[in-house]
């Protein structure tokens, strides 16, 4: 949280890209004002297949500002109680919530399902159609 002293400051960053730089002060939101979280599933290590159809993000996989394709596990077929968003697309956001938690990537690959201790942040108030 930000000292009483800060609340007077605008957060305004030194550098700033060209179309943000009439735009003002940063607003300070929480993340949940902005974004769910989205749970993963628990996979058993026991169904895993080196020719599975699907690939398993792990924790392992969510880098700071990347994602690690290498060495993921696969499976087939998917579980029967897979929720609709453990399915992940191109795209999609990803927090690690153990370990070193907070880290983030985006999702570069289709096919990819959302193991347990990786959370899927859903926007829900800003436009993140427009990504690397």
């Amino acid at each position: 949280m930000r000292s009483k002293s800060d609340k007077k400051k605008p957060l305004v960053p030194r550098l700033r890209f060209p179309e943000f730089r009439e735009a003002g002060a940063w607003e300070v939101k929480r993340l949940g004002d902005v974004a769910a979280l989205k749970n993963g599933y628990a996979f058993k290590s026991s169904k895993y297949s080196d020719n599975g159809a699907y690939k398993v993000v792990t924790i392992a996989n969510v880098q700071a500002g990347h994602m690690s394709i290498e060495d993921m596990q696969r499976i087939s077929p998917l579980p029967s109680d897979l929720q609709t968003h453990q399915k992940l697309s191109a795209g999609d956001i990803l927090i690690s919530m153990t370990g070193n938690v907070g880290r983030i990537c985006y999702v570069l690959i289709d096919d990819c399902l959302l193991n347990q201790r990786v959370g899927k942040l859903v926007p829900t108030k800003i436009d993140v159609t427009t990504h690397p």
